[in-house]
C-alpha cells in the first residue's frame, strides 16, 4: 500500500478484553511492538493467545 507509514516505537494497550485484544492483533499486523497489559492474569494470557492465533491464520492466508 502506497502511503501507509509503518507505526514507530511500541504502545500500550492497556486491558486483554474483547476490544483490547483487537487493538493489539492491528496495530502488531502494522510492525509496531504492543504491550498489553490487564490486571487479571487470565485474561492477559487468553489475549496474547488471541492476538497469536490471529497473526498466524493471517501468516497462513498469504501463503494461499
Amino acid at each position: 500500500m502506497e502511503g501507509v507509514q509503518k507505526p514507530q516505537g511500541s504502545v500500550v494497550i492497556i486491558g486483554a478484553g474483547t476490544q483490547g485484544r483487537r487493538l493489539a492483533y492491528m496495530w502488531s499486523n502494522r510492525g509496531g511492538t504492543v504491550r498489553p497489559v490487564d490486571l487479571q492474569e487470565q485474561q492477559l494470557q487468553d489475549g496474547l493467545k488471541y492476538v497469536e492465533q490471529l497473526r498466524a491464520n493471517a501468516t497462513d492466508d498469504e501463503g494461499d
